[in-house]
């Protein structure tokens, strides 16, 4: 039998969280070709006449794929809110159902964001992303950086075509030196296709904390941080220099709770979960392959094919064959798109070892048809 009681908890279950002229609404099916997402609407109370206020759009990690949006708030920018800390700005939360994060969908989601809420300020669009959502960062500031004011990607890496438009924007990109999950050489080859379009990386921050692995820096979305170093930045700023006067330490963010209170209307994961949760299982960087450019596959799929076959027409012949071959093997020609890390992670060898074997730095920029020692 279904009590009075039972009905009004599952009506304020199903509908927007509002609290104090704030707005969280969950919407599904709204966009084509887009995302279900969370919308959150800050306290416009303050707002006079013309005035607007900015978004910033959150990309999860894997572990929080699916089609249960309730767990796009199991941790990052909307916990934090719920948690208690001030972010006066509009907030997207798409979810992706499976698979990676799609550019042309996320930027539908946006589009319908602002055709539908006339106090977002489109000169102040900010995306935040971790893990998978890092790669989703980007993957989609890559395409959109004419739209995007900055950009912080945290422990991910990049698959998009074309990385050059990643140096029109302040882009700051944290990465843990002791995460298994996703390399931090994912990160070091983001870098290296910037500078291959431009050496100087004017508008790149890169910050990379010792000793940290793949779930601590989840604690960066309850700094006000991130979030301050996003306003400081506006899409029509003259030049669009990215602002340099925030850090991120590991000191910081062992303390990232401390300030905040539980929201008891929130979710009931408890701050000290966020940690041991499983984010082992947000991404493997060796099979995440689905945005790759046709070029990258093509380039993949003829090196497989294009292996040195044995000489069988005598046993002299074959004995040079094989040792001419392993000459071979421990050299490798640079080709279009090459990186340290992906040429590390295809022959079975570490970004260090290349570095030490060849006198290079983990940022050095390749030169196509340069050779290099990987034994």
């Amino acid at each position: 039998m279904i009590r009075k009681h039972h009905i009004i908890a599952l009506l304020i279950l199903l509908s927007p969280t509002v609290l104090l002229g704030q707005e969280l609404k969950p919407h599904y099916n709204e966009v084509s070709n887009g995302y279900n997402f969370w919308l959150y609407s800050p306290d416009n109370s303050d707002l006079i006449d013309g005035e607007t206020k900015p978004l910033i759009i959150f990309l999860h990690g894997a572990s929080l794929r699916g089609n249960d949006l309730q767990r796009v708030r199991r941790y990052g920018v909307l916990h934090a809110i719920q948690m208690g800390l001030n972010i006066n700005t509009y907030v997207l939360a798409p979810q992706v159902p499976s698979g990676a994060w799609v550019p042309e969908r996320i930027n539908n989601c946006l589009d319908w964001a602002i055709a539908n809420n006339p106090k977002i300020d489109i000169n102040r669009i900010y995306v935040i992303g971790m893990s998978l959502g890092g790669y989703g960062t980007i993957d989609y500031c890559a395409v959109y950086a004419d739209r995007i004011a900055a950009a912080m990607a945290i422990c991910g890496g990049g698959n998009p075509k074309n990385y050059c438009k990643l140096n029109e924007m302040p882009l700051w990109i944290v990465h843990g030196a002791a995460d298994h999950t996703v390399n931090v050489d994912e990160s070091f080859e983001v870098i290296q296709r910037m500078q291959q379009c431009d050496e100087a990386v004017p508008r790149l921050i890169y910050t990379q904390l010792h000793g940290v692995n793949h779930s601590f820096p989840a604690r960066i979305f309850y700094l006000s941080t991130p979030y301050e170093w996003l306003s400081r930045h506006q899409l029509n700023e003259p030049g669009r220099p990215a602002n340099r006067d925030y850090t991120i330490t590991v000191e910081e963010l062992q303390t990232a709770y401390k300030s905040l209170r539980r929201d008891k209307n929130g979710p009931t994961i408890k701050p000290a979960d966020i940690i041991k949760q499983d984010f082992g299982a947000d991404i493997d960087p060796t099979t995440y392959n689905e945005n790759y450019s046709d070029a990258t596959k093509n380039e993949s799929t003829q090196e497989k094919t294009s292996k040195p076959t044995p000489n069988t027409t005598s046993k002299t012949e074959a004995k040079n064959t094989k040792s001419k071959n392993k000459t071979t093997q421990n050299i490798y020609r640079i080709k279009s798109g090459d990186t340290l890390g992906k040429i590390a992670r295809k022959h079975g060898t570490t970004v260090q070892k290349l570095c030490r074997l060849n006198g290079l730095k983990e940022t050095s920029v390749l030169q196509i048809g340069q050779k290099i020692k990987l034994r």
